[in-house]
């Protein structure tokens, strides 16, 4: 045996002796056996400089709190596992969640973080917050958000912000802006028919920015004639979480230019009349501006930013979501046509204006929205950081340390829920459903969060989703190209390949 190795070694170094400049057998043999030790060298290097990587974090102990860290893997030093977070997008925490469990550390985006998931466990944390437990935007998304946004903010300021925002999405303005998200609705899906395939994710992009421009800004796309503005909401969602480098061609850098974009047009807005009588956000902001407790210029226009893109990114994905999840369950369609046909809503000639009441009374319409968010919520995490050392189902969390809630995982995985994989928006017509989640159970639902910083526009996406859905119904037919195409979940919801579909005008 020994011989037959030692003949195969010589016979590479002759091949490689004859066909590289002539170079004898020893010295190829030499070359090899250092290349060999080098390559060995950086190895061990690589292994032993993890080993301290880890132990830097297995040491980082509080004397309060015995217990240990989570299972999971820090990746190599520095660099953490953001290689493996950028290549397989969500895939990366639903292979862990799979192999570690509901709560696991890990180190990406430049820092460490524990991952938590499952209903009782996030309760456990949401009572902690904000005092020990804060927001935590990331920073590529502060940036761009703004540092006087709602979604940055943090403690008393995110309290008093919120507390001033929520003007613009009270009952009275939610009734001020149904003609608009109507009207603009109706003119989308009648569009969608003249052309012979569309991508149903990309075409409620245009539609929520639309939507968006004339409520948060009460300005109509007219404004924005080369579309440039439009553009700049699309670009800035799909970058928004991204390594915060300003390289040129980069996300982080792309978003950063698009961010101008929109800013400009927002102060352009500011000094100058909206195009319709109902109120916009904007409108609304700027009443208590220059008072000694009303918002900043800043604030104002961080905070409008704030909405605008907030309002399209993640709500497009829940329109496409209901596209898709109606497509694919004809059944489903029908019975919300019965409803609207049982309140006189189904005409498609008719053109009805819808108010909020009618639309709250629509219990199938409303059904289907809770069904979509539970299976496809647009956004599958949120994150917070510690402020002091946690403990959470037998784990510890250290100080500063990242955590970022599971919601993807957590409404897949709690019992609250039967037949969790199926589609099913009967379920919803249970009421004692509902009380389960308001009470017990309230964390294994939270499509728009939960606790201090539960989603300030949840009315708002609500409500369109469910005009979207009366509006689809009675105007369209459709057909999805690909119904069983993979749904992606970053940087939202949504098919992979953006949900090729035809419609037709129903008669």
């Amino acid at each position: 045996m020994l011989l037959l190795k030692s003949t195969f070694i010589d016979n590479v170094y002759n091949v490689i002796s004859f066909r590289f400049c002539g170079i004898s057998v020893k010295e190829a043999k030499d070359t090899l056996l250092a290349s060999a030790a080098f390559t060995l060298a950086v190895y061990l290097l690589a292994k032993f400089s993890c080993l301290l990587w880890d132990n830097y974090a297995l040491g980082l102990r509080d004397p309060n709190i015995n217990l240990p860290l989570p299972p999971g893997n820090m990746g190599w030093p520095f660099l953490g596992e953001s290689h493996h977070f950028i290549n397989k997008g969500a895939a990366f925490f639903t292979e862990r969640h799979a192999k570690y469990g509901d709560i696991y550390k890990t180190h990406i985006l430049g820092r460490p973080m524990i991952r938590v998931s499952g209903a009782s466990n996030i309760r456990s944390l949401l009572n902690r917050e904000p005092h020990q437990l804060t927001m935590s935007t990331p920073t590529s998304a502060k940036r761009i958000f703004g540092e006087q946004s709602v979604a940055v903010v943090t403690g008393q300021k995110h309290r008093s912000m919120k507390k001033k925002l929520s003007t613009c999405v009270t009952y009275q303005r939610l009734v001020d802006y149904i003609p608009c998200i109507q009207e603009t609705m109706r003119s989308h899906i009648l569009s969608w028919c003249s052309k012979e395939e569309v991508l149903g994710f990309m075409v409620c992009e245009e539609l929520m920015c639309d939507i968006m421009l004339e409520i948060a800004l009460g300005w109509r796309k007219e404004h924005d004639v080369d579309g440039q503005v439009r553009a700049a909401f699309l670009t800035i969602n799909r970058n928004l979480i991204s390594l915060p480098v300003k390289i040129p061609g980069g996300g982080f850098y792309k978003a950063i230019k698009a961010k101008k974009i929109i800013v400009d047009f927002v102060k352009k807005r500011l000094y100058s009349k909206g195009d319709k009588d109902h109120v916009c956000m904007l409108d609304i902001l700027l009443i208590s501006y220059g008072e000694e407790e009303g918002l900043t210029e800043e604030e104002i226009i961080d905070n409008t930013v704030t909405f605008l893109l907030a309002g399209t990114g993640t709500t497009s994905s829940a329109l496409s979501s209901s596209l898709m999840m109606l497509g694919k369950h004809p059944e489903v369609l029908t019975d919300i046509r019965k409803e609207l046909d049982s309140k006189g809503l189904l005409n498609a000639e008719s053109g009805i204006d819808l108010n909020y009441e009618l639309i709250q009374s629509l219990d199938s319409c409303q059904s289907v929205c809770k069904e979509v968010l539970r299976l496809h919520p647009p956004v599958g995490g949120s994150f917070r950081q510690a402020q002091t050392t946690l403990d959470v189902g037998g784990y510890r969390i250290p100080k500063e340390w990242k955590v970022m809630y599971g919601v993807r995982e957590t409404q897949f995985s709690t019992t609250v829920f039967e037949n969790r994989e199926m589609f099913f928006p009967q379920r919803w017509m249970d009421k004692t459903l509902e009380e389960t989640l308001r009470t017990s159970a309230s964390c294994s639902y939270m499509p728009f969060g939960s606790g201090p910083r539960l989603c300030l526009g949840k009315s708002l996406a609500l409500m369109e989703m469910t005009i979207f859905l009366v509006e689809l119904a009675r105007l369209v037919m459709w057909k999805l190209h690909n119904p069983n195409a993979k749904v992606i979940h970053l940087p939202v919801t949504k098919a992979n390949d953006n949900l090729p579909v035809s419609f037709t005008r129903r008669s």
